[in-house]
């Protein structure tokens, strides 16, 4: 279904050239998506799309001084000089966002480094440079001072540690909600939510509550086509236009749900909505397998990838950097593909014996 609202989304485009762009993109996504699912039958071989996932999060480490378009009047935390210097350095600029938006998802993966099994040294190796790569990680999102993935951070942070450890939530979770009381009573709701709704693009929650109102105009008016897959910005100049954002930087609804219906319709997000939740059903399921087999290596992986996909509904709360005219939107699918993967292995030796 998802598919055939893309397909359809070519039809009812009125910049067809955009909607093939962002179609190419959710293609490559989807064909990732078959490869992973067809070739990773073996632990051996989840490990290596581990190892590809962890390897795309460092070369984004590296590439992030030299590409990274540093906004001075969105900081929250003064960088060093060094760093500002090396800034768009690369032809093209890396939005930060959509940066940060990547490595939220990357970094509980490298953290989940699962064990070769039988190499004890290699094992620790492993895990040293998977810890250090998730370092850096968090680092460069901190850099790019996306608040919305500040918040994913956090989220990410509570649900990893309720899956490995379970009893320290009932420590975690009290502190953090007397933390959250304090930090609203001091700061306020107003000043939180402005803070966490400025970006590269919006400069506060007015901003980006207009953009949301337009985007639900635009799925009222067209609940089951969609204006077309990448045209947010061409169609919102002409019927929906802006007036607290200056044309031409909004590219997207900043959200992820809402991008969904606009591009798709309501078909194309239940689709959508569909595929997050079998997977989270499929993994969690894999997870308590795994756990209760005392297979520590494949449930902390498995738990990675949930806490990655977590992190990117929570992201995608206050931006769309995983879905359409995105060149890392192939991301999430590489992830949902390993979970299934990952349902597929646990769920072998249950078919086995009931048959």
């Amino acid at each position: 279904m998802l598919l055939a609202g893309a397909l359809t989304a070519v039809g009812v485009s009125a910049v067809p050239s955009l909607t093939a762009e962002a179609l190419s993109y959710l293609l490559a996504g989807l064909v990732l998506f078959l490869a992973v699912i067809r070739w990773a039958t073996t632990r051996r071989r989840m490990i290596g799309v581990w190892g590809g996932l962890v390897a795309v999060g460092l070369v984004l480490v590296v590439l992030a001084p030299f590409g990274m378009e540093l906004v001075s009047s969105n900081k929250l935390i003064p960088l060093p000089d060094v760093y500002t210097s090396l800034s768009g350095r690369m032809p093209a600029f890396i939005n930060t966002n959509v940066l940060a938006g990547a490595l939220v998802m990357l970094w509980p993966i490298a953290l989940s480094a699962p064990r070769l099994g039988g190499h004890r040294v290699g094992d620790w190796l492993l895990r040293i440079l998977a810890w250090s790569s998730a370092a850096l990680m968090v680092a460069t999102i901190v850099i790019t001072q996306s608040r919305g993935a500040y918040l994913s951070i956090v989220v990410e942070a509570v649900l990893l540690l309720g899956l490995r450890w379970p009893k320290s939530v009932l420590i975690i979770l009290p502190l953090i909600l007397i933390l959250a009381v304090v930090v609203v009573n001091t700061i306020g709701w107003e000043t939180i939510l402005d803070e966490l709704t400025t970006g590269s693009a919006t400069s506060g929650l007015d901003q980006r509550i207009e953009i949301w109102s337009r985007a639900l105009y635009a799925v009222q008016d067209f609940p089951f086509t969609g204006v077309g897959l990448g045209t947010f910005e061409q169609v919102m100049a002409v019927l929906y236009p802006l007036f607290l954002n200056p044309a031409g930087t909004v590219p997207h609804a900043h959200n992820l749900f809402l991008q969904v219906a606009v591009d798709l319709g309501l078909p194309g997000l239940v689709a959508y909505l569909s595929i997050l939740g079998l997977v989270f059903s499929m993994a969690f399921s894999s997870y308590r397998t795994l756990r209760s087999r005392r297979d520590f290596a494949l449930s902390g992986l498995c738990a990675g990838g949930i806490v990655a996909l977590v992190g990117m509904c929570a992201h995608g709360l206050v931006d769309a950097t995983s879905w359409g005219r995105i060149k890392l939107a192939f991301i999430p699918w590489v992830l949902i593909a390993l979970l299934t993967a990952l349902y597929r292995l646990t769920d072998e030796p249950a078919r086995a014996s009931n048959g």
